[in-house]
């Protein structure tokens, strides 16, 4: 990313016409002090390039929470996780283990195991344990789509 923004600078700072007129539609600034100003922070940067940082929103937002996380009542080894792929594998054991517990969620097992049965190729083996491959089916549903459906055979 970093080596983009030197790119599209440098492009700027020596008159690249299609560069200047692509920014000249976004900045407000003459086209004509388009190559003087990027040759100037160009040469900004390249001075004080070991304090030159490009980050995501997220990342730098992690950082800003992190670095007043005591302020905000959080310990101040608090992280941020910005996957929720731990946390689903927590839930779903625990919900795994619910089931096994209740009559209503064992009816719901049973028909989680179906459904993988239905879907699965007659050259396949035999699905010992269920809880894979739901935990991977549960994941990608909400990677795809963050207001998936139960289909209504899961329904109790």
């Amino acid at each position: 990313m970093k080596r983009r923004i030197l790119e599209i600078l440098k492009g700027l700072a020596l008159n690249d016409q299609k560069a200047v007129s692509d920014l000249s539609g976004l900045v407000d600034l003459r086209s004509d002090h388009i190559p003087a100003r990027a040759e100037a922070l160009l040469g900004s940067i390249l001075d004080n390039y070991s304090e030159f940082q490009v980050r995501t929103i997220d990342s730098f937002l992690a950082n800003v929470f992190q670095s007043s996380a005591v302020e905000f009542g959080y310990p101040p080894d608090y992280q941020i996780v910005l996957s929720a792929n731990g946390l689903l594998d927590r839930a779903f054991r625990e919900f795994s283990v619910r089931l096994a517990d209740d009559a209503s969620g064992m009816k719901l097992l049973r028909k989680l195991v179906e459904l993988q049965d239905e879907h699965r190729d007659d050259d396949d083996r035999y699905l010992w344990i269920p809880s894979p491959p739901s935990r991977t089916e549960s994941g990608n549903c909400i990677e795809k789509r963050p207001h998936c459906p139960i289909p209504s055979s899961l329904q109790t």
